[in-house]
């Protein structure tokens, strides 16, 4: 194997590295809810990312072009997206 072809090669590597970084970077923010310790509910979007189980953390949005918040198990008590329901708890 000659040199242009190995660099060819590192270089295709690296673009595919990339571009699938960018694909599973999108945000998906839909409508949800978050719960918090103190029994208040906050209404906004939540990155939702096909959830199977219950994530470390979440990323929120009250209004779509606010800042984002995250929220992990020990600061919100639950959280509901997509008609699905996640409840935090140390197990």
């Amino acid at each position: 194997m000659n040199i242009k072809s190995l660099s060819k090669r590192i270089i295709l590597l690296n673009i595919v590295l990339v571009l699938s970084n960018l694909v599973f970077s999108q945000e998906n923010y839909q409508s949800g809810f978050v719960l918090l310790p103190s029994a208040d509910t906050i209404f906004g979007y939540i990155d939702y990312r096909d959830l199977e189980q219950n994530p470390n953390k979440i990323s929120f949005k009250k209004d779509l072009n606010d800042n984002i918040t995250v929220y992990t198990p020990k600061s919100c008590k639950g959280f509901g997206v997509l008609n699905e329901r996640f409840e935090s708890g140390i197990i």
